[in-house]
């Protein structure tokens, strides 16, 4: 099965301006685009198609952290609590937080950008995939990967939701629930980062309350290659309202599906939803009305 993440047309206008953003799509088995792309200095934001705003005009008081403060304590008292390998790791990633991530953090927050040049920094830590072990996961305690965890969140909370959603979800539904096959499918190449996902649960009406899905998920038996497309469409001119819309429809070919699935609702608020290439949606088996999982 194929799944595509579609972005519909849309035209807004914002401050007199009318703003067209081009049809994108993007396949699972894709690479995220991005990762290797030279940043440019003075690309405006995607959204709005306007520069990014000047903090130091509009919050004068406020200086740019071109230096993370140093973390000069441990009030708590976790090192005497952590192993060598733990405080091993709490360094390594503090580390490349503050070398590599806060110094321009407060660029992409002016634009609403996510930076994917920085993701090659986030696989060479090798901390994605936290506790899981094999399928080229580093198996680390769970407070080894807690403390990855935090330490990413002690500099930015926006690396950390991409971090999170991607380990701690998705990778780690794969693990706990997937069968073999699907592991050794994903978690490799998501170990490495190569791969991004996302873990789509909830909806507009129902929030996160899984037992109020609405989203179902019935079973076929054969069929020509089925295509989902993700739409991505928004309520407001906020990104946080963006609304997944998940349709269907058989393309003829002479290529049966042996089984599958049919996906139909609304998900929302999909950290790395936009970009993802494995995504977990979670919906209601029309056969069993328990909710399950869909790679």
């Amino acid at each position: 099965m194929s799944v595509s993440v579609s972005m519909l047309n849309w035209t807004r206008r914002v401050y007199g301006e009318e703003v067209d953003e081009v049809e994108t799509v993007r396949t699972l088995t894709s690479s995220c685009a991005g990762f290797g792309d030279e940043v440019d200095e003075n690309a405006r934001s995607s959204y709005f198609n306007l520069p990014a705003l000047d903090v130091s005009v509009a919050f004068p008081q406020a200086t740019p952290v071109s230096q993370f403060p140093p973390c000069a304590s441990d009030y708590y008292q976790f090192d005497d609590l952590s192993t060598s390998e733990e405080r091993a790791i709490r360094m390594k990633v503090r580390a490349c937080m503050e070398k590599d991530i806060a110094p321009i953090m407060t660029k992409y927050w002016e634009k609403a950008e996510f930076p994917f040049h920085v993701v090659p920094k986030f696989a060479a830590l090798h901390i994605a995939g936290g506790t899981i072990k094999g399928y080229g996961c580093p198996g680390h305690s769970i407070t080894a990967s807690a403390i990855a965890v935090a330490e990413v969140a002690r500099v930015d909370a926006s690396c950390c939701t991409f971090f999170s959603v991607h380990s701690c979800l998705a990778m780690l539904t794969i693990a706990l629930c997937g069968s073999e096959a699907q592991k050794q499918k994903y978690l490799p190449s998501m170990a490495l980062l190569n791969t991004v996902g996302c873990w789509a649960l909830t909806e507009p009406d129902y929030g996160s309350d899984a037992s109020s899905l609405r989203t179902t998920a019935t079973k076929v038996q054969a069929l020509n290659l089925l295509y989902i497309y993700i739409h991505m469409y928004t309520h407001s001119i906020h990104k946080s309202n963006w609304v997944l819309a998940m349709s269907y429809y058989s393309m003829p070919s002479d290529d049966q599906v042996e089984g599958g699935w049919i996906l139909e609702g609304q998900k929302r608020w999909i950290g790395n939803s936009t970009f993802a290439d494995v995504l977990i949606i979670f919906a209601r088996n029309t056969t069993t009305n328990q909710i399950n999982g869909y790679v």
